[in-house]
């Protein structure tokens, strides 16, 4: 109301400040200022944004073996060691004190 959409759209920037907001709103502005339509806004807005997602989720990827690393060293092998090694010291133990 009374408002330009440069206005509004810098006002809506400014209450969810974000950096995925701030990229809407300065795509819209500058649209708005160049008359480019809106649907081609929001399809070159939607394709950059996937990107965006889709780099994050293959940095995240990159990641993960490193975080698995340290429960998979001292949780899982040291479990795995004795399920695999006390049927052998047993068998160890048994022939040895047969001897």
């Amino acid at each position: 109301m009374g408002l330009s959409i440069e206005e509004a759209l810098t006002h809506m920037a400014a209450r969810a400040d974000t950096p995925a907001m701030r990229s809407f709103v300065r795509t819209m502005a500058q649209g708005e200022r160049m008359g480019i339509s809106l649907g081609q806004i929001m399809r070159n807005l939607a394709h950059e944004m996937r990107a965006r997602r889709r780099s994050k989720a293959e940095e995240r990827a990159q990641k993960t073996p490193v975080l698995m690393l340290f429960p998979l060293v001292f949780l899982i092998f040291p479990s795995l060691f004795i399920v695999l090694m006390t049927p052998a010291v047993i068998g160890l133990i048994h022939n040895l004190g047969a001897l």
